[in-house]
């Protein structure tokens, strides 16, 4: 009986030893791949980062040129009007001189 406990004893300590051994080479594995996915995963960050940079830019660039364009209509649109209320003082001057 005592070899039979001593047989099982050892048979469990050397599945034990087993069991451990595939634990540390999953974990392992699963370590490795865990910071391979998290390289990955900052790589394709950083190129999203420096996407949305260069469109952001992009945009920027264009919304300024935008705005420009509009503030310089606007001052032609201004001198327009000031030069037709000029001219129709002026008219308003002569028209009021004759009468």
């Amino acid at each position: 009986m005592y070899k039979k406990i001593k047989q099982e004893s050892k048979t469990f300590y050397q599945k034990a030893a087993t069991e451990k051994e595939e634990r540390k080479v999953l974990y392992k594995n699963i370590t490795e791949k865990t910071k391979k996915e998290f390289i990955e995963r900052d790589k394709l960050f950083e190129d999203y980062k420096v996407i949305q940079d260069k469109l952001c830019t992009a945009t920027k660039g264009e919304t300024w040129t935008e705005m420009n364009n509009r503030f310089a209509h606007q001052n032609e649109v201004v001198e327009d009007i000031s030069q037709f209320l000029k001219s129709f003082q002026d008219t308003l001057k002569i028209v009021g001189k004759d009468i």
